[in-house]
């Protein structure tokens, strides 16, 4: 990688993270031929995104970004459809976004990137049914299941309490909890009452047990782990596969949602039933990216539109209830 910015960003939007503090990172793909390319963003304010003028710094990949998770203060991990991932850091005087590793060991595409609560560790799936985990400091790849599925894995999500547990589930109809710390590290939870085969999971952030799953027919569940059947929640949220599940670093409760379609969702799973609180379809293409800001606690999304909008919705119920409690 170079430290020049691209000439222009990609068509499709798939992925948008902030940093710590606050600047917007958008990774971004377009098929020229037969191929995927890709090139990631740097923004200061997350409303200039993705205006190019406005960027601080860009780099080109060698594939599409499919998707990616910030590692501390100034690097970001991301995921390609070659099946390698990388290490992007930023560097200042001048701002540039620096290559620090690359490795290609998946044989298909990279689905999800998540990093462990203490930033020790990167998990990494890809449609090649296998998972690896990554040493974070010596950047090597200390375990590799597979195959962990059967079939395509979508998504793993790492608890934010537990450093070495994370969640994963896959097109053979599994979700499983995976311990590090254990001889055999995966446990099969049953996906009760999801109708369809699960598509998406994302812990609960500050809780040990709680998790959120979607699957193909736009259902959401919240579940606990100590559980073997049914659920907490449940709601069809969606008419189309669940993507990404989000939940909001500043009020856990607040769970943001994108599927196979143009709709952006928030919904409270503090309540009865997992009440949607806020709908939008401004995007005028499948919504692929969700990032919560960590100060304004603004919700955005970047879709295959060429958009990133920000979205603003009343949190004063909820935050009388955070006092209240």
């Amino acid at each position: 990688m170079t430290a020049t910015i691209p000439a222009v960003v990609d068509s499709h939007l798939d992925v948008v993270q902030h940093f710590p503090d606050g600047k917007l990172i958008l990774g971004s793909s377009n098929l020229t031929g037969r191929y995927w390319g890709g090139s990631l963003w740097l923004f200061k304010n997350a409303d200039d995104a993705p205006d190019i003028e406005k960027c601080l710094a860009g780099v080109e990949t060698e594939a599409g970004i499919s998707d990616a998770a910030v590692l501390g203060k100034d690097k970001i991990i991301i995921g390609l459809d070659s099946g390698s991932v990388e290490l992007i850091s930023l560097k200042s005087d001048p701002v540039i976004l620096s290559n620090e590793f690359y490795s290609c060991e998946h044989d298909h595409v990279i689905s999800s990137i998540s990093v462990s609560s203490n930033d020790l560790f990167c998990i990494s799936s890809s449609f090649d049914g296998c998972i690896k985990v990554w040493d974070v400091e010596t950047w090597t790849c200390i375990a590799t299941y597979r195959p962990a599925h059967g079939n395509k894995i979508s998504r793993v999500s790492c608890s934010n309490v537990e450093s070495r547990v994370f969640i994963s589930c896959g097109q053979d109809d599994k979700i499983f909890i995976w311990d590090l710390r254990l001889p055999k590290p995966a446990t099969l939870v049953g996906k009760d009452p999801l109708k369809a085969v699960p598509t998406c999971v994302a812990w609960k952030l500050e809780s040990p047990t709680l998790f959120a799953a979607g699957d193909e027919l736009g259902q959401v569940i919240l579940k606990d782990i100590r559980k073997c059947v049914g659920s907490i929640l449940s709601e069809t949220l969606h008419q189309r596969p669940i993507f990404r599940l989000v939940f909001s670093p500043k009020f856990p409760n607040l769970l943001a949602s994108c599927a196979d379609e143009e709709y952006v969702v928030v919904s409270d799973v503090s309540r009865e039933n997992l009440e949607i609180i806020y709908k939008d379809d401004s995007h005028s293409d499948f919504v692929r990216g969700l990032s919560w800001h960590p100060e304004s606690n603004q919700l955005y999304s970047c879709s295959w539109g060429k958009e990133v909008f920000g979205h603003n919705f009343q949190t004063n119920d909820i935050e009388r209830e955070d006092e209240a409690s």
